[in-house]
């Protein structure tokens, strides 16, 4: 242990006897980092990927949906309105499949 001590005060003496080289072995090379960032250019990419399981999703969509347009004839029916408008063609929902998003359906 005493040896250890030894050889880690020996290295410190050395290394601050030497400090003002090190400074200055430093300030030279400094400036060839600093060049080399500047020059980088100033891109920044990302990309990303998400996976949803529209299935699921749409299960659920179209479940909220049946929902809310059941409460709608009830109220409809309620109120002394006619079904039938409730279950007109322009109310009806379908379930489409799109292959991608961006293909516009």
């Amino acid at each position: 242990m005493e040896e250890l001590l030894k050889n880690i005060r020996r290295e410190l003496r050395s290394a601050w006897r030497y400090r003002w080289y090190a400074l200055i072995v430093a300030w030279l090379i400094a400036p060839i980092g600093w060049t080399a960032v500047l020059l980088m250019p100033d891109v920044h990419e990302a990309t990303a990927r998400i996976y949803v399981d529209t299935d699921s999703l749409i299960r659920n969509v179209i479940g909220e949906i049946q929902r809310s347009r059941q409460r709608l004839e009830q109220a409809l029916v309620g109120a002394g309105g006619a079904p039938a408008q409730a279950s007109s063609p322009s109310i009806r929902m379908r379930r489409t499949r799109c292959a991608t998003y961006r293909s516009g359906c």
